[in-house]
């Protein structure tokens, strides 16, 4: 659901986002919500893209990117969460890798679609590339949302 906190947030992604060099996407329910999907009700707002656009992203907060990921599912550089004042909070990933079926495997996004309407574009996955996002992190919480996404494409 586009909730005033998700709509702030969105604004600031756009707008710092609107100087980073390098691509990046919102993934994840935010990205869903923002492709029309308002059956989600996102608790933050998750960017990827490559380290070095993450660490750009993290540095125009003012922040210095200092930690990544060691849960046993993810690992990126950086990852971190930035706090939003009257919004939802900002998961930053860099160069994130998922462990499915025992293996490392590096997120790769194809597509970009342009959402416009939050004083810069934002960027999201084709809801295709979304699904297969969903499935690849192979939660339980995760697949439920792709099966969702899989009925809204329809």
């Amino acid at each position: 659901m586009m909730t005033p906190a998700l709509v702030e947030t969105l604004r600031l992604v756009a707008e710092h986002g609107a100087h980073m060099k390098g691509d990046w996407w919102i993934i994840g329910s935010s990205a869903a919500v923002v492709a029309g999907c308002n059956v989600f009700e996102p608790e933050d707002v998750d960017l990827f893209g490559s380290t070095e656009c993450m660490n750009e992203f993290v540095r125009s907060f003012g922040q210095n990117a200092v930690s990544g990921s060691t849960h046993e599912k993810f690992k990126s550089m950086p990852f971190q969460r930035i706090a939003v004042t009257n919004g939802l909070p900002i998961e930053v990933m860099g160069g994130l890798e998922v462990n499915s079926d025992c293996e490392w495997k590096s997120l790769s996004i194809k597509s970009r679609i342009e959402i416009s309407g939050f004083g810069a574009p934002l960027w999201i996955p084709s809801i295709k590339e979304q699904i297969a996002i969903f499935e690849l992190f192979g939660r339980p919480k995760d697949l439920a949302k792709a099966k969702t996404l899989k009925h809204f494409s329809r």
